[in-house]
């Protein structure tokens, strides 16, 4: 996505999503600034978050961050866009969390 992304992450419970997410934003941006000559913010401020508490859940959540970008006209399939786990070369270990 342009402008956005759409994460499906399981953390450890001493963990908190907001750090998650701060080092993720922080350390791209910084990466992206550096390699652009840009300066300034690059996300938006905020986002959100919601647990996921069934298999049927966690598929649907899925479900939803591969068929964007496609519903967004970047792909004509989830499986060919590269920044999506959803092509082949970014495989997740989603099966260990799978009943």
């Amino acid at each position: 996505m342009p402008d956005h992304i759409h994460l499906v992450l399981a953390v450890p419970p001493h963990v908190k999503v907001s750090r998650v997410i701060q080092l993720i934003k922080g350390r791209f941006a910084y990466r992206h600034n550096l390699e652009t000559g840009r300066t300034g913010a690059l996300w938006q401020a905020r986002y959100h978050e919601s647990a996921l508490r069934s298999q049927r859940a966690l598929m649907a959540a899925i479900e939803y961050v591969h068929s964007n970008p496609v519903k967004a006209g970047l792909a004509s399939q989830a499986e060919s866009f590269f920044w999506s786990s959803a092509h082949r070369s970014n495989r997740t270990d989603l099966d260990s969390y799978l009943d």
